[in-house]
């Protein structure tokens, strides 16, 4: 018996435990996207549109790509010079194989911004002035789907500086309600819902400074400073 027990003794010594399962791995959410890119359109000519590739070469539009997505748009300088007038993009959802039209808004004689969001929204603004000095800004929403335009909300007159800082953003300078005391003039920003914030700091109206946005962040910032999108 004892010589048997000897002789079992290595094969359960090799006998191999069972192994541990190997912990799952911890799922991690895709990085968000950042929104369609301005690219080399000269890269992907042969797949643009007659239209669009003469567009482009004239300085009149440019690509932007994200994914499979193309989108021929107007330049922001065409846009700002365009006056009672209606610019096209051009739209691919399968990298350039097939094509669709879609006519902006018409441009008023302030010229016209306008901002592709990464979901495929669409923000448009545009400035009609009076020479009585009459007038006022449209604000717009779309997509490239298509989609109806539809008013967005707008509740300020700023006749040249309206920007789309954002997606769902849109700002200019105005007059802040009287209930909060400081600088006649202030950076002024307003969402899609139609909340609006207005950043306790004066507008330069001598230096043209850049209203930015940090959607991550939650924040605004204006002339070096940042603040927070909650600000009353």
């Amino acid at each position: 018996m004892l010589n048997l027990i000897f002789a079992l003794l290595p094969l359960v010594a090799e006998t191999p435990t069972p192994a541990s399962a190997a912990p799952a791995p911890a799922s991690v959410a895709p990085a968000p996207s950042a929104g369609p890119a301005r690219v080399d359109a000269t890269i992907h000519r042969k797949v643009l549109p007659k239209a669009a590739w003469t567009a482009v070469r004239r300085k009149r539009a440019e690509l932007w790509v994200e994914g499979d997505r193309r989108v021929v748009r107007p330049t922001a300088a065409r846009l700002a010079r365009l006056e009672d007038t209606a610019a096209d993009l051009w739209v691919s959802d399968d990298a350039g194989k097939t094509w669709r039209t879609l006519t902006l808004p018409t441009c008023g004689n302030a010229g016209c911004v306008l901002r592709v969001e990464r979901d495929g929204a669409l923000q448009f603004m545009t400035g009609h002035e009076a020479p009585c000095g009459g007038g006022g800004q449209d604000r717009l929403v779309g997509h490239l789907d298509g989609r109806e335009w539809a008013a967005a909300p707008w509740p300020w007159d700023s006749p040249f500086g309206y920007t789309l800082p954002a997606d769902g953003w849109a700002a200019a300078d105005c007059t802040p309600p009287q209930a909060l005391q400081g600088p006649d003039r202030v950076p002024c920003l307003v969402d899609a819902t139609g909340r609006e914030v207005y950043l306790p700091v004066a507008w330069d109206e001598k230096v043209a400074r850049p209203l930015t946005i940090d959607l991550a962040a939650g924040t605004a910032e204006y002339a070096g400073q940042k603040y927070p999108l909650t600000a009353p």
